[in-house]
């Protein structure tokens, strides 16, 4: 008996781990090169000094009140991608 238990239990772990990986997969396939395009934008932008950041907003049509507003370098360089987008 108990050695059925056990046999049970591992055909359970299989279904379990198969499971796993057919959900993982299309995970993987969703990264594609927008993604990666957006990801090494992402990246040159945050290599830009904070005074390079802005200029490239008001480049973009943003006002002096509308860059204020945005505090943060991420908030910057997440407004650059959508205003290029």
């Amino acid at each position: 008996m108990a050695c059925d238990q056990n046999v049970n239990h591992v055909e359970k772990e299989e279904v379990k781990e198969e499971q796993v990986e057919e959900v993982e997969q299309p995970v993987e396939e969703v990264v594609d090169e927008e993604s990666e395009e957006t990801n090494d934008k992402e990246e040159d932008l945050f290599k830009l000094t904070k005074d390079e950041q802005v200029t490239n907003l008001k480049d973009l049509g943003l006002t002096n009140k509308d860059i204020k507003k945005l505090k943060t370098e991420i908030e910057r360089v997440n407004k650059i991608i959508e205003l290029t987008n």
